[in-house]
C-alpha cells in the first residue's frame, strides 16, 4: 500500500483549548518575558487533553496529547535520532551525539537553547510537542481554558495563529523544507538524511486528526477548505524557494547548493528514456532550479489570473536562462516581489470559488496528463495538488481513488519514478472529469 492511500483530504488546525482549573489573569506575553516552553506535561492530564476517549461534551476531544503521543510521528521525531540509521549519518558529518547536536535538534524536538525558558515539564525527548507547533504556553496556557477566551486573545497572549494557512505553512516549512538556521543540504542528503518534500493539506492529514471541524472550529477560526490550503500553501512554499535561492546567491561558496535543483534531472539512468522523451529547452545537462511550487502557482495563476500568470511565467523562464549567465539575482528579486505582492494579493484574500475548483482541478489533471516525462519533483505537487482539489468538490476523492492511487504509485520510488504511468493515471482521470 503506499504512503498516500487512504489519507483522508480535509486540512485542519491543531485544536488547543485544554479544560484546567485555572484563573484568567495568570500573566500576558511581554517583551521583557519571553515565554517558557511548559513541556506536554502541562496538557497531558486526564482533565485536560489526555483523555482515553474523545468527548463530545465540549469544543474540544480532550484526548490530543494521547493522538499525539501514540500515533502522530512528530511525538517520536527525537527518538528517530537514536536510532542506528541516525547515528551512521551523525559518524558521516562528524556528529558526536545527534541526540544532542542543536542542528539535529532544531528539527527533531522542540528545541529551546535557552534553558531559563524551560518549564518544570519542559523534556527534549519529547520530540516535537504542543508547544512547536502553538508556541511557548506560558502566558496563555492558564487563561486559555476561560470560558470566554477566544482564539484572538489567545494570540495576542503568544499562540500561534494556525488559523492562518499561510502562516501554518511558513511554520511547517522551517523543518519541512527549511530556514536560515535548518536545512537539509545537499551534504545532509549524502551522509543518508532522506529528501524532503512538503505540501500543507496532503501533509496535515498524514498527521492523526486531533481536531474536528464543526460549528465551533468555523467560528472561531473560519471556514476550512482543501483548495485553499493547498494554493495558499503553495505561493508559501514557492516564496520559500525563492529567497533559499536568493540567499544561496548572495554566498560566497564554491559550489552551488545542489537541493536548489532538481534531484532527478541529475540522479537518473543514463541508459533510460528519459534523454529521449523528455524537453530540455536546449540546455540538456544543465541543472535547473526546483521550482516546483513555483510551478504550481503559475499553473493554478492560468486559471484565475492568466495575465499574472503570463508575467509569472516569463520571469521563471527567464530565471532558468539567467542562472546560465550567473545572473539569477534580479529575477529571483522580481519573482519574490509579484509573489509577495500581486500574487498573494490575487489569491489570499478570498476563498476559491466552487466554479473555481472545478476549474483547477480540470486544469491541474490537464497539465499532469500532457506532461510527457514530467520532473519527479513537479509530478509530485501535481499529485497532491489534485488530491486536494478534488477533496474541496462536491463529490470528494471517492469516485476517483482508482487514478488517484495509481498516480501516486508511480511516485512510490523516486529513484525509478514511473513517469509513463503517472501521465497514463492523470489521462484517465481526466477522462473521467
Amino acid at each position: 500500500m503506499n504512503k498516500w492511500k487512504s489519507v483522508p483530504h480535509s486540512l485542519a488546525v491543531i485544536v488547543c483549548c485544554a479544560i484546567c482549573s485555572m484563573v484568567w489573569s495568570h500573566g500576558s506575553a511581554t517583551a521583557e518575558s519571553p515565554a517558557k516552553y511548559m513541556g506536554t506535561g502541562s496538557c497531558s492530564s486526564s482533565n485536560c487533553h489526555g483523555g482515553v476517549k474523545p468527548r463530545k461534551s465540549g469544543n474540544v476531544l480532550q484526548n490530543e496529547y494521547v493522538t499525539w503521543h501514540k500515533y502522530d510521528k512528530h511525538s517520536k521525531a527525537w527518538t528517530v535520532l537514536t536510532s542506528q540509521d541516525s547515528k551512521r549519518i551523525a559518524y558521516h558529518l562528524g556528529i558526536a551525539d545527534a541526540t544532542r547536536a542543536p542542528e539535529c535538534l532544531r528539527c527533531h524536538a522542540t528545541y529551546v537553547s535557552d534553558k531559563q525558558r524551560h518549564g518544570e515539564s519542559y523534556e527534549i525527548e519529547d520530540g516535537i510537542s504542543c508547544e512547536s507547533c502553538h508556541g511557548a504556553a506560558e502566558h496563555w496556557l492558564a487563561s486559555h481554558t476561560a470560558r470566554d477566551a477566544t482564539h484572538t486573545d489567545n494570540v495576542k497572549r503568544g499562540m500561534t495563529d494556525l488559523g492562518n494557512a499561510s502562516q501554518r505553512a511558513a511554520l511547517c516549512l522551517d523543518c519541512h523544507y527549511g530556514a536560515s538556521d535548518r536545512a537539509v543540504t545537499h551534504r545532509l542528503i549524502g551522509a543518508g538524511h532522506p529528501r524532503l518534500s512538503f505540501e500543507l493539506d496532503t501533509f496535515s492529514m498524514i498527521q492523526p486528526a486531533h481536531w474536528e471541524f464543526d460549528a465551533d472550529y468555523a467560528k472561531r477560526k473560519g471556514e476550512y477548505r482543501s483548495a485553499d490550503a493547498w494554493l495558499w500553501g503553495q505561493i508559501t512554499q514557492a516564496l520559500r524557494t525563492v529567497e533559499h535561492v536568493l540567499a544561496a546567491q548572495r554566498s560566497d561558496n564554491l559550489f552551488p547548493e545542489f537541493t536548489d535543483f532538481y534531484c532527478y534531472a541529475c540522479h537518473h539512468s543514463l541508459t533510460g528514456d528519459q534523454w529521449k522523451r523528455r524537453e530540455y529547452g536546449g540546455t540538456p545537462g544543465d541543472p535547473r532550479y526546483n521550482m516546483s511550487s513555483l510551478v504550481m502557482v503559475v499553473e493554478a495563476l492560468t486559471v484565475l489570473s492568466p495575465p499574472l500568470a503570463q508575467k509569472l511565467q516569463a520571469e521563471l523562464a527567464n530565471l532558468h536562462q539567467a542562472r546560465q549567465r550567473d545572473a539569477a539575482g534580479e529575477t529571483l528579486k522580481a519573482i519574490s516581489s509579484m509573489l509577495n505582492g500581486s500574487v498573494r494579493g490575487r489569491l489570499l484574500k478570498k476563498h476559491i470559488s466552487e466554479q473555481d475548483v472545478s476549474r483547477l482541478l480540470k486544469h491541474m489533471t490537464s497539465f499532469a496528463a500532457k506532461a510527457d516525462h514530467p520532473q519527479y519533483e513537479d509530478a509530485e505537487q501535481a499529485a497532491m495538488a489534485i488530491s486536494a482539489l478534488l477533496a474541496s468538490m462536491p463529490s470528494g476523492q471517492e469516485p476517483y481513488m482508482s487514478q488517484i492511487e495509481s498516480m501516486y504509485a508511480s511516485l512510490e520510488d523516486e529513484e525509478r519514478f514511473k513517469a509513463g504511468e503517472f501521465t497514463a493515471a492523470a489521462r484517465k482521470l481526466l477522462s473521467r472529469l
